[in-house]
């Protein structure tokens, strides 16, 4: 039960760092983009910065969840299809077992082979 209790403990500290770290971001994303303005010669207003902060947080909750979905996703079909890549390029079976009125019962004709 101990386990338990210290894997839960675990995991609400987790989310707290997740979840300070998430909003941390946000705001530092938000001064980034009001200082590479400033920095590009742009004068700040209140209607430039209300409507930089609107957008930000509008959007900072959908991409604060889909982008790390979309890397692990992505992640995911690199090897997906690094391991379809390495199954195709797989030397071909030579001298297999063909069986004679048998068209439907799947068999082992070898040590790595099943045939359907």
């Amino acid at each position: 039960m101990a386990s338990v209790a210290n894997w839960s403990r675990s995991e609400a500290k987790q989310t707290r760092i997740n979840l300070s770290i998430y909003f941390v971001i946000i705001r530092v994303i938000i001064y980034a983009c009001f200082l590479t303005y400033v920095l590009m010669g742009g004068m700040l207003s209140a209607e430039t910065v209300f409507a930089t902060i609107a957008y930000c947080n509008a959007m900072g909750w959908p991409m604060g969840l889909n982008v790390p979905r979309a890397i692990t996703a992505s992640s995911e079909l690199i090897i997906v299809i690094n391991r379809i890549q390495n199954f195709l390029l797989l030397e071909e079976m030579s001298d297999l077992d063909e069986r004679e009125g048998k068209d439907n019962e799947a068999f082992i004709s070898g040590e790595n082979e099943i045939i359907l």
